[in-house]
């Protein structure tokens, strides 16, 4: 008999659709080498859009919590996002394909969230077609992009701070160099989604990159890879 965490009626068909989508894609390309998966990539922008009125509760002036200080509203966004995370991998029985999960996952989805503040800026139609998707109504829409306004400013903020131009600017230039076929742009667009839209120290972004140090030295090398990667924005951005 199967577990109640099994049974249909507490499967989530979205996060069933990225588990079967994720484990065609390892099947095809178990080296992780392979092209981006521009169906996967609207499945997670779904999620993150419905995963989003998730952290209402503990955001600033929205909940309950808003007067708790620990921590920014990134931080607890990815205490939730990382609870969905444990949800899908767990699909797979062995430790290694949970390990090549997370980090694929985790690539979407920091690439995802890079494009729907994106998206925010530029007041796009995809927002609406993901409302239509969900079935949310007008107040849970609005919702959403309430703490989508406030993740982008907090972000913001520390970006122009660093670089001197605007988020929106810079995310436009990031969003140019992950499509592209160049390998250095492409490690320049990750590193500043990591260090700028999921706000990683240097040495969780090491993690991330796969690097095998872990120590001083390997935080000097991202800490370098960020700092031209932010001189290169400044001067794509102008």
């Amino acid at each position: 008999m199967s577990s109640d965490n099994q049974s249909p009626e507490n499967v989530d068909p979205l996060e069933e659709k990225i588990f079967q989508r994720l484990r065609q894609w390892q099947d095809k390309h178990p080296n992780g080498d392979g092209p981006r998966d521009s169906e996967l990539e609207g499945l997670v922008y779904r999620f993150l859009y419905r995963e989003l009125r998730g952290i209402a509760a503990v955001l600033r002036g929205l909940g309950p919590q808003a007067n708790n200080q620990q921590g920014d509203v990134s931080c607890r966004f990815t205490s939730v996002l990382h609870k969905a995370f444990v949800r899908i991998i767990e699909k797979y029985p062995d430790k290694l394909m949970q390990s090549k999960s997370r980090k694929q996952l985790t690539g979407y989805f920091s690439r995802t969230m890079s494009t729907m503040m994106l998206n925010h800026y530029k007041r796009k139609g995809t927002f609406q077609k993901i409302v239509e998707q969900l079935g949310l109504t007008e107040a849970e829409d609005a919702q959403v992009r309430d703490i989508l306004s406030h993740l982008a400013e907090e972000k913001a903020s520390d970006f122009e701070k660093r670089t001197g131009i605007l988020f929106e600017k810079g995310l436009e230039v990031i969003k140019r160099w992950d499509e592209s076929n160049d390998a250095e742009k492409n490690a320049w667009a990750t590193a500043l989604i990591l260090r700028h839209v999921d706000g990683l120290g240097y040495d969780d972004i090491a993690r991330e990159l796969g690097m095998e140090r872990f120590d001083s030295s390997g935080c000097d090398v991202v800490r370098q890879l960020v700092e031209q990667a932010r001189k290169r924005v400044r001067s794509e951005a102008k």
